[in-house]
């Protein structure tokens, strides 16, 4: 096997994430665990020269740093990549004090599904202080689940929820993952080529504590079900087939809109691209966004209970786990706060936004492009951005990252990327 060419360069979803928050704006610091070796002082190295602060970074003697060959074939538009994991960061390294430090003066934790035990400290830690979390779930990993439970936002990869669920279509796999995680604010899922899909929750009609537990006092004391009290709060809001409405969307594209198109329009950037450098990136069309509907949570199915048990096994399997798939889905249906029932009708929204528009021609690498669109997530909570434009954002900013190699060679920086898209 023979290469065009190679680049050795920092990789993994929060490195890649923080590198592209910093370059779009964002002040970021990691907490990781590394080994002292060649690649370690590396990993340091290009994650300083980011912007990224890197004091709590643990480094263990005698141990490997994570390290990834990543083998990009542009014809087939595949990877292959062969991975070598670092020492794993264990609760007990996380005293009190570094936490209280790790968390000072911060506006979001980000946790990318890995390293859970460890994680689920810097949870805790951040709920009491009750800075938002966000939780990434790109495949079932051990202990996820009390990860996902507990976080305010959650962004996951197509798959995961349809495998996490046990459903077969990503419209109600989506439903069913947010009755499962009634304290997430939102569910975004990256579709890769076909763009990007965000389950919204309001804030203002059925979603915070105080309100469901106005809800459950009156269904008490007129001795009805919640749903029927939610039903009589939201008379003309609609009860819509999820997965038909998300396909509608899909179809239809949204509607032309100046702030997405032409506007929008950038250059594929990094002094180490080797795509086309007059290349443009554009958003042709603007995100669309449904209204606020009613959907009913569903009681799981055997069968969907069994696809959750065999997606389960299939990666503690890969992960030479086999017998811990427990820990990867539990096959039980576990209940928030707000003690959500078969039958209880909620509200939510549904926002797509289609991918940026990229010659085939000027894909060189799809590596890290949700990481890409990962960064723009946190630029967007921290700034407080719409979530359309912020799913915009996202778009645009990973189109513009598979014109390099590798996951941060043509990430954007803030002034590579129309202002309107930052605002």
């Amino acid at each position: 096997m023979r290469t065009e060419t190679m680049q050795m360069q920092g990789g993994g979803n929060v490195g890649n994430a923080l590198t592209g928050a910093c370059k779009l704006g964002l002040r970021a610091r990691l907490m990781s665990k590394i080994g002292n070796d060649g690649v370690g002082q590396s990993i340091v190295e290009e994650l300083r020269a980011a912007g990224v602060e890197t004091p709590f970074l643990i480094v263990q003697e005698g141990a490997p740093s994570p390290f990834t060959y990543v083998i990009v074939d542009r014809e087939g538009a595949s990877r292959t990549c062969i991975h070598t994991p670092g020492p794993p960061l264990m609760p007990e390294e996380l005293d009190p004090k570094t936490i209280e430090s790790v968390l000072e003066g911060v506006a979001l934790v980000y946790f990318d599904g890995r390293l859970t035990e460890a994680a689920l400290e810097l949870m805790k830690a951040a709920k009491r202080k009750k800075i938002p979390t966000l939780v990434e779930a790109e495949r079932l990993r051990p202990n996820l689940e009390e990860l996902l439970e507990q976080a305010d936002y959650v962004f996951t990869s197509a798959q995961f929820p349809i495998q996490w669920t046990g459903e077969e279509v990503l419209g109600e796999a989506l439903l069913a993952t947010a009755a499962r995680l009634p304290e997430a604010k939102f569910i975004l899922s990256t579709l890769g080529s076909k763009g990007s899909v965000m389950l919204d929750r309001p804030d203002d009609l059925s979603w915070s504590t105080s309100s469901i537990a106005k809800l459950k006092k009156k269904a008490r004391e007129l001795k009805v079900s919640m749903a029927d009290v939610v039903a009589a709060a939201l008379p003309d809001m609609p009860s819509t087939p999820i997965h038909k409405l998300l396909s509608e969307m899909m179809e239809n594209r949204g509607t032309v809109d100046a702030v997405y198109s032409s506007e929008t329009a950038q250059s594929l950037v990094g002094a180490d691209s080797i795509g086309q450098k007059d290349t443009k990136v554009a958003l042709g069309t603007a995100p669309s966004t449904s209204s606020f509907f009613k959907l009913e949570v569903r009681e799981p199915t055997a069968s969907r209970l069994q696809r959750r048990k065999d997606a389960a096994r299939g990666e503690a399997t890969a992960n030479a786990d086999a017998g811990s798939e427990g820990s990867y889905s539990s096959d039980k249906e576990k209940r928030g706060r707000w003690d959500l029932q078969a039958g209880d009708w909620v509200c939510g929204r549904l926002i797509y936004c289609p991918a940026a528009e990229l010659p085939v021609d000027a894909v060189v690498d799809t590596t890290g492009a949700g990481d890409a669109f990962m960064a723009s997530v946190l630029y967007g909570l921290v700034s407080g951005l719409e979530y359309e434009k912020m799913m915009a954002l996202g778009s645009v900013v990973a189109a513009i990252k598979c014109g390099g190699l590798g996951a941060r060679s043509a990430l954007p920086s803030k002034e590579d990327v129309h202002h309107r898209l930052l605002q």
